[in-house]
């Protein structure tokens, strides 16, 4: 009887430990992070859009993704789908994050291709689209990355029984 009073304390007593390492500082630090981590992913990803880097933007996206398409079908596709267009600027309004899911709500402002309206009256467009993310081993991969009107290649792949991050932003934070 002892003995299992003392398992008990001590179980007792690592799970109070375990509840305040949880919620210490260090702890916050490693979630703000994490979080940070994403944005810089995603500021990356698209800074590789602005330039048409589309073997690195391949190496972004999921490894599901990766092993889907093959990556000169990938390429081929964006180079095509991307003349004309510019992407200028992007900016993160909104973004949620979920266990090792992550959605973010951006903006775009994208150059059109000459005669994408008529008379040219417009040169630039404002799309906003949501992108999705995931955390994968450690690092976040892009399970799609907007299309916005042009880039075919760019959604997401979903498989039967897939955990798609569905209505993150619900439980949105604003920039």
């Amino acid at each position: 009887m002892i003995v299992k009073n003392r398992i008990e304390n001590i179980v007792i007593v690592f799970i109070m430990l375990s509840v305040f390492f949880q919620n210490s500082p260090a702890n916050a630090e490693s979630n703000l992070s994490f979080e940070q981590e994403l944005i810089e992913k995603v500021h990356e990803y698209y800074d590789l859009e602005k330039i048409g880097d589309w073997k690195r933007t391949y190496a972004f996206r999921t490894p599901l993704y990766r092993k889907s398409v093959v990556v000169e079908l990938y390429k081929k596709k964006m180079r095509r789908d991307n003349a004309g267009w510019k992407l200028i600027a992007f900016r993160i309004i909104k973004k949620a994050v979920e266990g090792n899911y992550a959605a973010l709500k951006i903006k775009f402002i994208e150059q059109v291709p000459d005669g994408y309206f008529q008379n040219n009256i417009k040169k630039t467009i404002k799309i906003t689209e949501i992108s999705t993310w995931e955390r994968i081993d450690g690092n976040w991969f892009c399970r799609d990355a907007c299309s916005r009107r042009h880039l075919s290649m760019n959604g997401d792949l979903i498989m039967r029984n897939d955990q798609v991050p569905i209505d993150l932003l619900k439980k949105e934070k604003k920039f």
